[in-house]
């Protein structure tokens, strides 16, 4: 019996559990009937109900939330049509039709590919159950249908429901005031006797309750009480086309931005969210793990200049799907569409929205469908965030921007590049005016964008402005409160270094709660909790992270930190030098192992490690901060001083840390230190 059969019943005024006993007996008494008949039932006080059994020759096939019909070819998930043809299908139909049991590779190949000229069947048959399994969201490893028996063939787990066509959406139930049929065959009399007992042995007072018009059902539980929190799922790219990849995951992107709008919804960052591409988790369980009431799933189909958006939203704690709907346009009105879709869900979930949150999400310009690619590809550059990919983000921005000078988010994607780059190697300058200048585009373009705020807050620290930056991050994190980045960043970067730790946590808890997956939103709490001199509890936060992912070198970087301050020395130039194996290419990490060279005594190998950087800042820009803190660690400082002297002038990021670093207290007595930190103009 379908879910929507078990629903009809518990609405009738049955249990959940007598539902579910009923489902039992139903689907028994489905795979004993040969022949389509009506069983009726009836209970003390006369009612009778009509449920229409189903041929087993049926070609409709329904199995977990998918449906075949194998006389079209077409399949479906949650009555909505899923893009799959030729060989797949008929993989699937012949598995179906031989539930647990193994059909072989040999039989696979006579039946699909029966001309023995054909060479290349193995990686012609991979790549069809690879399809396959994509389309049913299932994997090789943990399968839910489809199992492979290696070198042999393949098994359909699990037995499948034949339905009626007109049956697909729910048995069907309904009320008559006929008398019970007198001549039925003798295996629908067993299934009517077993169907009474369920009915009148264990839920008599409700129906009696349903026959005299007094059902006393549950209420529901209004949607807008329950659901204040959300998870955007990857969309999947039903191109199959891995190329496309970049729209899907852009397509995520925008949603959860369009949601991301409306403050009184908590909105769940797109990093969280894609860790679980390509996962095959049920969604009581994603939406545990993220702390979310309920969770959206979606499927992308691009051809040309064709987009067509399919969405469904599922009500976690009662795996209640509440809404699904397709969409479809050219890709000049995508961003309409993508509008569309978080308005029809804010609708159904029905959750406040403001004046203004519907002004912008009804606001959506024609986007130049070249240039909205583009800037697709450089925010998944930009997500990379490893060994080129922000020179490649900034291509593809420019790119965008070039063909559409008139669009924001381009130039806001510019900015936030820059600003990264500004912060981790040179030309600094360069950088940060480059960064200035898109910022400050956007911002003319649209002054409520969240992310060219944020760029411009980072930015304006990098040129010791801190009353602007401190504008800007307050400004961020007011327009777009579902940012997690604009939290984070403000957090640590401006609040955190400037010893507002109280607030400072406070926003990196919001960055986590909105961003509960990210790495670094993690690693850098940990990095606030050891510039409280928090040590335990940095430790302990730092671990957590590297317990989810044991190769983040940045885990370890500041776990190693925290275990020089607390004087475990062997433990921490451990931590450093699996941070420099990890990502032996960081500005940051070599001088820190340095650093703990000299400051645990290793005096050889601290001085080393000072004429490698050295030499290297003859070849290409090295921060003058990394080479001054070596030499705090060998206990110089009048050359630390001379370095961070100069780290100032060019007003290195780093320096700003420095007022609030551990590493630093032996310099805070030192008269030339104390005029370092005047000059910076740090607020107080």
């Amino acid at each position: 019996m379908a879910m929507e059969g078990r629903r009809y019943l518990a609405d009738m005024g049955l249990t959940w559990q007598v539902a579910e006993l009923i489902e039992l007996v139903w689907d028994t008494a489905v795979g004993m009937v040969l022949q389509p008949s009506n069983v009726t039932i009836c209970h003390p006080e006369g009612a009778l109900y009509s449920l229409s059994v189903l041929n087993s020759s049926s070609p409709i096939v329904r199995f977990g939330p998918f449906e075949l019909d194998s006389s079209t070819g077409e399949l479906r998930q949650h009555g909505r049509k899923i893009k799959l043809q030729g060989q797949p299908i008929k993989i699937l139909t012949l598995l179906l039709a031989r539930p647990g049991v193994m059909v072989t590779r040999e039989e696979l190949q006579r039946t699909l590919w029966p001309d023995n000229t054909f060479v290349d069947f193995e990686s012609s048959l991979n790549a069809a159950v690879k399809r396959l399994r994509a389309a049913l969201s299932d994997s090789a490893e943990s399968p839910r249908f489809i199992e492979t028996l290696a070198g042999r063939g393949y098994r359909f787990m699990g037995p499948p429901t034949r339905m009626e066509p007109a049956a697909i959406e729910a048995p069907q139930i309904e009320r008559s005031p006929a008398k019970p049929q007198r001549s039925w065959p003798v295996r629908t009399l067993a299934i009517t006797a077993l169907l009474v007992v369920a009915l009148c042995v264990v839920a008599i007072p409700r129906v009696r309750r349903f026959a005299r018009g007094y059902v006393s059902r549950p209420a529901p539980v209004p949607i807008s009480e329950t659901i204040h929190s959300i998870a955007v799922l990857p969309m999947e790219n039903l191109s199959n086309e891995p190329s496309q990849e970049y729209f899907a995951d852009g397509m995520t992107d925008q949603l959860i931005a369009d949601l991301g709008q409306i403050k009184a919804l908590r909105v769940i960052s797109r990093t969280s969210a894609m860790q679980y591409k390509g996962a095959h988790k049920p969604v009581a369980q994603i939406a545990r793990e993220l702390n979310v009431d309920a969770v959206v799933e979606g499927t992308v189909l691009k051809s040309g200049s064709q987009v067509r958006i399919t969405a469904q939203l599922i009500q976690a704690r009662l795996d209640r799907h509440l809404w699904a709907k397709s969409y479809e346009g050219d890709l000049h009105d995508i961003l309409s569409l993508q509008d569309n879709v978080a308005s029809s869900i804010a609708r159904e979930i029905q959750v406040a929205i403001t004046p203004e949150e519907q002004a912008l999400l009804t606001s959506a310009r024609p986007v130049n469908a070249e240039a909205y690619e583009d800037y697709l590809q450089g925010r998944y550059f930009w997500n990379k965030r490893d060994g080129g990919a922000l020179e490649r983000a900034i291509e593809y921005f420019q790119k965008a921007t070039s063909i559409d000078p008139n669009y924001a988010p381009a130039y806001a994607g510019l900015a936030q590049t820059y600003a990264l780059l500004a912060g981790s190697t040179g030309p600094r300058d360069e950088f940060v005016a480059a960064g200035k200048k898109s910022a400050t585009q956007a911002l003319l373009l649209d002054p409520n964008l969240a992310e060219a705020h944020t760029a411009l807050a980072l930015l304006f620290g990098d040129e010791y402005n801190f009353a602007e930056e401190e504008k800007e991050f307050k400004l961020a994190v007011t327009l777009d409160p579902n940012y997690a980045t604009a939290h984070h960043w403000y957090g640590e970067v401006y609040l955190a270094q400037n010893g507002h730790f109280a607030e400072a946590n406070r926003e990196m808890q919001q960055a986590l709660a909105l961003d509960p997956g990210s790495r670094i939103i993690a690693t850098d709490w940990g990095v606030i909790l050891f510039w409280e001199r928090r040590y335990d509890e940095a430790y302990r936060q730092l671990c957590k992270v590297i317990a989810t992912d044991s190769e983040f070198s940045e885990a370890y970087l500041w776990r190693g930190r925290v275990l020089l301050q607390q004087g475990n020395y062997r433990e921490a130039i451990a931590d450093l030098e699996t941070a420099h194996r990890i990502n032996h290419g960081s500005q940051t990490i070599s001088p820190t192992l340095a650093y703990a060279y000299g400051f645990s005594g290793d005096r050889v190998k601290a001085n080393a490690q000072l004429r490698s950087l050295l030499a290297e800042s003859r070849r290409r820009y090295v921060s003058p901060w990394a080479i001054g803190y070596v030499y705090l660690g060998l206990g110089d400082k009048p050359h630390a001083l001379d370095w961070f002297e100069e780290a100032v002038r060019e007003h290195s990021a780093d320096m700003l840390a420095a007022r609030v670093a551990p590493e630093a207290d032996p310099l805070r007595g030192e008269a030339r230190y104390k005029a370092l930190l005047s000059a910076m103009k740090l607020p107080t």
